[in-house]
């Protein structure tokens, strides 16, 4: 405000307020684009978890044998509970990912990328585990 009162600084003051100004509105841009995608995000953070509430509800009560299912033994209920929980978890992460913002950046496919390397090459043990125990079964 000091240099814009002076003829000789006013370009500099015009200048330094564009630089101040002018990414904090391209900023709100952005977040005004993305707000129907946040808004979607948000949507499936709230019914996945209430889908997780109700999943521990109902597990809960069978843990506790006030729901019974032949040849489901209440014992079962927690580890039950905790896969469905995860896949859940990884279904509604799959959905609200394309809506992330950035989520079609380079990076973010860089990173993507790394993780399911990461993820099928920990797999690989798993599986040459399961066939080796299904094998001497």
């Amino acid at each position: 405000m000091l240099l814009s009162i002076f003829p000789s600084t006013r370009f500099l003051s015009q200048k330094l307020h564009d630089a101040q100004w002018l990414p904090i509105q391209a900023f709100g841009t952005v977040l005004m684009d993305s707000l129907p995608s946040l808004f979607f995000v948000a949507l499936v953070v709230v019914i996945t978890w209430f889908v997780v509430k109700f999943v521990h509800f109902f597990f809960r009560r069978i843990r506790e044998g006030e729901i019974s299912f032949e040849g489901f033994r209440p014992v079962w209920a927690l580890p039950t509970d905790r896969l469905i929980t995860f896949g859940v978890i990884i279904l509604a992460l799959l959905i609200a990912y394309p809506y992330v913002p950035g989520a079609q950046s380079p990076a973010f496919k860089g990173i993507s990328l790394f993780l399911g390397v990461l993820l099928s090459l920990g797999s690989t043990g798993l599986v040459a585990n399961a066939v080796t125990g299904v094998s001497l079964t």
